[in-house]
């Protein structure tokens, strides 16, 4: 029963997960059919302005709530107190956001950017989906650490249906406008904080209790910072884009940057698979050192991301064919193997990342997205006024492996690795230039046969070079499922 329990619960927090990323992909139609890229690099710039709001505005409250609430389950009355108050402190850093943006926010945009682009009324209406988002979003944390899955799910459909109900006729009807796509954001915004508000209040009352409060500043700060360096990581190249180059090259980037959530998703949910794992046999094992069991687990990791990039580098072409109806978006294939490739590095991120994590050493990574958002900013003010978009990719690509050194550096110092130097290192670096190359000279052209030669033969070659006994291993365990499963039938 219990694992009939967590099977469920895994079902619609996954399902739930899913569906804003799902709502932007099916929106990513309209808005390449509807929109100038000029209007779509605008539209990324005041979607990235929601998401900043979003990160300040929470605070971290979500998770100092989701954390501390269990030191109130003995008394009813507090924990309501406590839950009431926590919120009420984000809805004041909401309002406080509001007014302080209504007041500075077309000076700050003027300064910035010269112009180029108008904090009234788009980017005002963005600040306040920020807000509203972070209500939600704090609120659905929350419920995951309640145990409440169902509900989970129905606020995220709410959100989903919302969003697309709302912003697909708007777009459709308001062409070459980005009146749908902020409405859009804005009304359905204001849907689901509510609900949230509403679920919120009904189960804890409206309280104001300063005492509960205790902690939280110096609790919730380190997740600013880390908020905030995640998104300078993520978003400041369009923001770099607009000021040094023009909205089409943000619209470009961040059409190109959107499709490589694929793979990140793909890696996200094996790593969700692998981690467990080892810090189970770490814990059993007592040892900060590399495990034989890891060493493969990592093998595998290395294997799905070179499948998983040769596949979409492939299959983004006819993607864009299908659901990028103007041509000029298809610029941005020209940097997407580029940005796909940078997720290579993935393998060995896990592998250092994870001691951190397991040791509760996370001050490191404020210190080391710090350091990195320095770099990346450096760069892209180097190469975007000589390359464009060309040099904002590069920028994301080396800031990827940048991350992976200072991790190694600062880890080492507690954590012994045993790192296997052909599959750990030179196949994911060797996969990556050969890609790179053949999609530097081929110009990702997908209809060319060599191209899609290459494509397919360099992971198939790195997989059977230097990861023969783990492709034996699946080879195997795939040949006796489909004996036992199938042929027995």
């Amino acid at each position: 029963m219990f694992r009939v329990h967590v099977v469920k619960s895994t079902f619609w927090y996954l399902i739930g997960g899913i569906l804003p990323t799902l709502s932007g992909f099916i929106l990513l139609y309209p808005y390449t059919k509807y929109l100038s890229v000029d209007s779509y690099g605008a539209l990324a710039i005041f979607i990235s302005l929601s998401f900043i709001i979003q990160i300040v505005v929470s605070f971290g409250i979500e998770t100092f709530v989701s954390i501390h609430h269990y030191n109130y389950q003995d008394s009813k009355t507090e924990l309501a107190k406590f839950v009431s108050t926590n919120f009420n402190i984000l809805l004041i850093i909401g309002l406080s956001a509001v007014g302080l943006t209504f007041l500075i926010g077309e000076k700050a945009f003027t300064h910035l950017f010269g112009g180029k682009i108008n904090f009234f009324p788009y980017g005002f209406l963005s600040v306040i989906t920020g807000v509203l988002n972070a209500i939600f979003r704090c609120y659905t944390t929350f419920i995951i650490y309640l145990k409440q899955p169902v509900k989970y799910f129905l606020l995220n459909l709410l959100n989903f249906v919302l969003t697309l109900s709302i912003s697909y006729p708007y777009i459709v009807t308001h062409p070459n406008s980005l009146d749908g796509p902020i409405y859009g954001r804005v009304l359905s915004g204001v849907g689901i904080a509510i609900a949230a508000l509403f679920f919120l209040y009904k189960d804890y009352g409206f309280h104001f209790d300063k005492s509960k409060t205790s902690g939280l500043i110096k609790y919730c700060m380190p997740l600013l910072i880390f908020g905030l360096l995640s998104w300078v990581l993520n978003y400041i190249n369009n923001y770099i884009l607009l000021g040094l180059s023009s909205k089409q090259s943000v619209g470009i980037f961040d059409l190109a940057m959107k499709c490589v959530i694929i793979i990140d998703f793909v890696q996200n949910a094996f790593t969700s698979v692998i981690s467990p794992m080892i810090y189970e046999s770490w814990a059993e094992t007592s040892t900060a050192r590399t495990l034989p069991k890891e060493k493969q687990l990592y093998n595998y990791f290395n294997i799905v991301s070179l499948v998983t990039a040769s596949f979409l580098i492939i299959a983004m072409p006819v993607i864009f064919n299908i659901w990028v109806p103007q041509k000029d978006f298809h610029a941005a294939l020209g940097i997407f193997p580029f940005l796909c490739l940078s997720f290579i590095s993935r393998g060995l991120y896990n592998q250092f990342s994870f001691p951190v994590y397991f040791y509760k050493k996370n001050v490191l990574f404020p210190i080391i997205l710090g350091v990195t958002s320095i770099i990346q900013i450096g760069i892209s003010f180097l190469l975007i006024p000589v390359y464009g978009v060309i040099g904002a990719s590069v920028s994301y690509f080396v800031c990827k492996y940048v991350q992976v050194f200072l991790l190694w550096f600062f880890t080492k110092k507690f954590f012994s690795y045993s790192i296997e130097l052909g599959k750990n290192i030179i196949a994911p670096v060797l996969y990556t230039l050969l890609i790179l190359v053949a999609s530097v000279y081929f110009k990702n052209n997908s209809s060319n046969p060599f191209y899609i030669g290459i494509l397919v033969l360099t992971p198939a070659y790195i997989i059977v070079q230097f990861y023969k006994t783990e492709f034996n291993e699946f080879y195997s365990f795939a040949v006796h499922l489909f004996r036992k499963n199938i042929l027995r039938k």
